[in-house]
This record gives structure tokens, C-alpha cells and sequence, in this order.
């Protein structure tokens, strides 16, 4: 389906024939250091949405070169042929989406998408929830699916067409919210309260009180908080290393993050994968 030089990761889904007409996905999954991929190899009216968690990506085609880098959200228009390579210096990981439809042709009308858009945008949940949902679909839920994808779907586009920072804050709870997106679009950076205290220009204490009075917690405990949901999809979803995630997540050793992982839930990421794959397969 995808001609690469290496796997290009794992395929959640692959279209079964069961067609909408509102939406259809044709193709689904995570992508992972190929030499390259092209979009011209894929359906005739489809679209490609993709998100790179990490790496660099070279986007090639008619208009020009682009360059698609860590927390990006990628739209290919309809019958845009052009070739994404990865930067072999660097590990990359991303999702990738390649769907039809009157419901994706009229939202890429509404908003005006190019035919290549990037916008730096975290939008991991939405982009997790969809590849959970196609795991679990079949010819026979196939319609239900596809109508709770949309919603989602959606998001995305929104995402893509806003792809801008919020107002400057005026109240303590629109400072916290920022904070909190802050720390969203980073999460796969090296975060720390240093960092976030010299981007607000506010005291380390301060944002500890404004975050906490929001959302109970400290922003560190938040960031710590997400990347562990972030671990338990990957370890569910891909095959990825536990080395290799840990990395992702900018953790200083894989025993760290082990331990990290282990007291927020209870157990290790390897007996965490073992337990929600085999739960995976006796629901399939």
C-alpha cells in the first residue's frame, strides 16, 4: 500500500469496501522513518490528514517544499500529488488519515484549505481517538463508526484553519488555560517549569497558583499526567519500544520513565502493553 523503503509503521486500518458517501476512510495507521511517501500512489479523490509527534519531514510538490516538524498538522488536498520524506537523522513518528467524502469535500470548501496546509497544532486526543476507533471497526459497524470519526474530523479541520495562538490573556483563569496549552503543544519537548516560567514572564510560584486554583494540580504534575495517557496509547496502539518512548516523551532513561509510568498506574509499560493488547485481541 505504501511504497517505502523501510516499514512505514502499522496499518490500524484498511478500507473494506463499505461506502458512506458522507465519509469513507480508505486508509489508516501510524508511519514511522521511511525514506518516503507518496501521496500520488493513493485513491483518486482522496485526502491525506497526517500529525507528526516527532522528527522532520520534507513535503515536495508542485507549489514547493515545505517542511513538516514535531506537534504539525498536515492536510494533502484531493488529487495534489507530492512526496514526503523523513529525515533519516532523526527518529519521526506520526499518524496518518487518507479519506473521501462529501463531508471532508465540503469542510476543505468552507474553510479554504490549500492544497497543502500545515499548522502547528496539538491535537494528539483527536488523533488517538480516531485510530481507536478504526481499530474497532468492521463491516458491520462501519456507519456508526465512521459518524462519531466525524466529529473529530472536524476538530481537525478547525485546527488547521485557525492555527493560531490565543488572545493575550485578561483574568487568572485565561492565564492558567494558556499555561495549560502551553504545556499541550510541548508536551514532547523538554519541558519544565523554568521553561514555561520564562515564557509567561511569571514567577515560578505564581504559575503554580494560578494552575493549581484552576485544575488542582501543578502544571509539572499536569505534564506528567499527559504524557502518561500519551504512553498508554502508544503502548497500546504501536509496537514501538518502550526505549523509543521514553525518548519521545523526553525522559532521561527508560527506567525513569518506568518508574514514572509505574506510579501513576499501578503497574510497568511492559505489563501495561501485554494486558491491553491481549484485551485488544479478545475483543476483536
Amino acid at each position: 500500500m505504501l511504497k517505502t523503503d523501510k516499514c512505514p509503521g502499522k496499518i490500524t486500518y484498511a478500507y473494506n469496501n463499505c461506502q458512506s458517501g458522507i465519509l469513507d476512510m480508505l486508509l489508516a495507521g501510524t508511519i514511522c522513518n521511511p525514506h518516503n511517501f507518496t501521496k500520488s500512489i493513493l485513491p483518486d479523490n482522496s485526502y491525506l490528514i497526517g500529525y507528526l509527534q516527532t522528527g522532520r519531514v520534507k513535503i515536495a510538490y508542485c507549489d514547493g517544499v515545505h517542511y513538516l516538524t514535531e506537534n504539525d498538522l498536515l492536510f494533502v488536498h484531493k488529487n495534489t500529488t507530492c512526496q514526503l520524506t523523513f529525515d533519516s537523522e532523526k527518529s519521526s513518528f506520526g499518524y496518518w488519515f487518507v479519506l473521501s467524502g462529501k463531508l471532508i469535500d465540503s469542510l476543505a470548501d468552507i474553510y479554504s484549505l490549500l492544497n497543502v496546509c500545515i499548522r502547528k497544532s496539538y491535537v494528539i486526543d483527536s488523533i488517538i481517538t480516531i485510530n481507536a476507533i478504526l481499530s474497532k471497526t468492521n463491516t458491520h459497524n462501519y456507519l456508526a463508526n465512521m459518524d462519531a470519526i466525524s466529529r473529530y474530523i472536524f476538530d481537525l479541520v478547525l485546527a488547521l484553519y485557525n492555527g493560531c495562538e490565543e488572545a493575550p490573556p485578561c483574568s487568572e483563569d485565561q492565564i492558567a488555560q494558556r499555561i495549560k496549552h502551553y504545556i499541550d503543544n510541548n508536551i514532547y519537548n523538554n519541558i519544565s517549569l523554568n521553561l514555561i516560567s520564562d515564557h509567561f514572564g511569571l514567577t515560578k510560584m505564581h504559575i503554580i497558583r494560578l494552575f493549581k486554583s484552576a485544575y488542582g494540580i501543578t502544571p509539572m504534575q499536569y505534564a506528567i499526567s499527559k504524557r502518561t495517557d500519551i504512553a498508554k496509547a502508544l503502548l497500546t496502539d504501536t509496537n514501538i519500544s518502550i526505549k523509543t518512548i521514553s525518548e519521545m516523551l523526553h525522559y532521561s532513561n527508560s527506567q525513569h520513565f518506568s518508574n514514572s509510568f509505574r506510579k501513576l498506574t499501578g503497574t510497568s509499560p511492559n505489563r501495561f502493553r501485554h494486558v491491553s493488547k491481549s484485551k485488544l485481541k479478545n475483543n476483536a
